[in-house]
């Protein structure tokens, strides 16, 4: 996964047992909070009971929630309006400079709680300093067991962002899908 914006509302099913990643909850249920780093340490993969670990290849450019549906007027969450949901059209704190999110294809009309970005500075700064890395990079989510994958999201695929995608590997490494993401636009969503 290439991009610095994402939302996985990814349906996981392991034989009988289906989860829901949403970044908003651990797999124990407990609510996780804006800022927080994911997959420095064991201690921050939040879903690995399920199987799932999540890394990304810098580690100076940590993994960590940034929460969506914040104040666009706190500095916490200001410097971010493209990452916000829903689009400012809907009621919400998202809003693009290029128009795209409050209408069309990648429409932005729903708010999603925490939003998985790849943070510019590193793990240990502060919540109130969590921003996406224009350059984007790698997410990587791991299964332990073979799951069956039936959805993700992501928001704020700039116009001009045309190496976003999604990659799915077997245990060997072999290409089961890729699939290019659209590059829809300043806070828009797919």
């Amino acid at each position: 996964m290439c991009s610095s914006d994402l939302l996985l509302l990814a349906n996981l099913c392991l034989a009988q047992t289906c989860h829901d990643i949403d970044f908003n909850t651990d797999s124990a249920g407990n609510s996780l909070a804006h800022g927080v780093n994911v997959g420095i340490d064991d201690a921050t993969q939040y879903w690995k009971d399920w199987g799932v670990t999540v890394t990304t290849t810098n580690p100076n450019k940590p993994l960590r929630l940034f929460w969506s549906e914040g104040d666009k007027n706190s500095p916490q969450f200001g410097e971010d309006p493209d990452l916000m949901t829903p689009n400012d059209a809907f009621g919400g704190a998202g809003h693009s400079n290029d128009g795209s999110g409050s209408s069309g294809p990648g429409v932005n009309d729903v708010g999603r709680g925490n939003v998985l970005i790849i943070n510019k500075s590193g793990p240990s700064t502060p919540a109130d300093a969590t921003n996406d890395e224009a350059g984007g990079g790698l997410i990587i989510f791991t299964f332990e067991n073979p799951m069956t994958i039936y959805g993700m999201g992501m928001v704020d695929a700039d116009q001009g962002e045309t190496e976003s995608y999604f990659t799915a590997y077997d245990e060997n490494g072999n290409v089961l899908v890729e699939h290019n993401l659209l590059a829809l636009g300043d806070n828009s969503y797919q």
